[in-house]
């Protein structure tokens, strides 16, 4: 029986994809037939993130103030551990490539890092002079944040960079570090302002701004071949990395760049047909 609350987020891997809801549960769903494997219960409030970063552990993040890594058994959906320390909600989380680390963002305005296999806290990086932590995205030892209209990239618990172009709050983050040794990589960012822009993090100027949404981005996902955003203009839009990115993030592509954009109030005929957007999906 599918809950008449709201999803407030998701994740997915290869076969399974997990919801939280505003009802204190996460769902996890078989992602080729539809079929509801587990209903995992425990937050004491709705379930702001989500994480895979195994075959059998999730972590989630809620307004209860707690992150909970669990390991999903067919049988028995066991609770791992319970990684208390931020003293308001959190908003995001991500993981180490390898799984030793969790990262967490809070409106607490802090960054937490934690042991996976023990649920010992690691670090704590006050980033945040006033306002919440909205996104955090992990990569090869890096760590890009986002509050209010900044973004921020850490090494290790450093501060290397801001950005500041986003007009209003960023709302999601992706990370990808290409050469962690050369400080190499870009960040994908999403905000109020309806914009999504691509960041060369060795440069202070974005490289690339995508238009097409007429409302704030909720979220995105990123992957080697697309971004999907979402938006209160109730669309998703999807992408194509193929065409017009820089070279940092498809190496070996030696295609001439385009501009990427779509549909904006005020952008020209000539704009619009040098769009990129591959697919746009309204959501009612």
């Amino acid at each position: 029986m599918f809950s008449r609350c709201s999803v407030l987020c998701v994740t997915c891997d290869d076969s399974r994809l997990a919801s939280g809801s505003s009802d204190k549960t996460i769902k996890v769903w078989d992602i080729h037939t539809g079929h509801l494997q587990h209903t995992l219960k425990g937050h004491t409030k709705g379930i702001w993130c989500l994480q895979f970063f195994t075959k059998l552990l999730l972590v989630s993040g809620s307004f209860d103030n707690t992150i909970r890594a669990k390991v999903w058994d067919i049988s028995r959906s066991l609770l791992v551990h319970t990684l208390v320390g931020h003293n308001a909600a959190v908003f995001s989380v991500d993981v180490a490539e390898d799984g030793s680390l969790i990262v967490t963002g809070s409106a607490d305005r802090s960054v937490r890092l934690w042991r996976s296999t023990t649920g010992q806290l690691v670090k704590v990086v006050w980033v945040s002079p006033t306002t919440s932590i909205m996104s955090v995205s992990y990569s090869h030892g890096y760590f890009a944040c986002s509050y209010d209209g900044t973004i921020c990239l850490y090494k290790g618990v450093k501060l290397v960079k801001t950005f500041t172009e986003h007009r209003k709050r960023v709302e999601s983050v992706n990370l990808r570090i290409v050469n962690a040794d050369q400080g190499q990589g870009y960040i994908i960012s999403a905000g109020k302002d309806g914009f999504i822009k691509y960041w060369d993090i060795t440069q202070d100027e974005s490289v690339q701004t995508f238009t097409g949404h007429r409302e704030p981005v909720n979220c995105i996902f990123v992957d080697e071949r697309r971004i999907a955003s979402a938006s209160y203009d109730h669309k998703i839009r999807v992408w194509d990395f193929n065409v017009g990115m820089p070279p940092i993030e498809r190496p070996h592509n030696d295609e001439e760049e385009t501009e990427v954009g779509g549909e904006q109030d005020g952008s020209s005929d000539e704009e619009e047909e040098d769009g990129k957007e591959t697919e746009t999906v309204s959501v009612i």
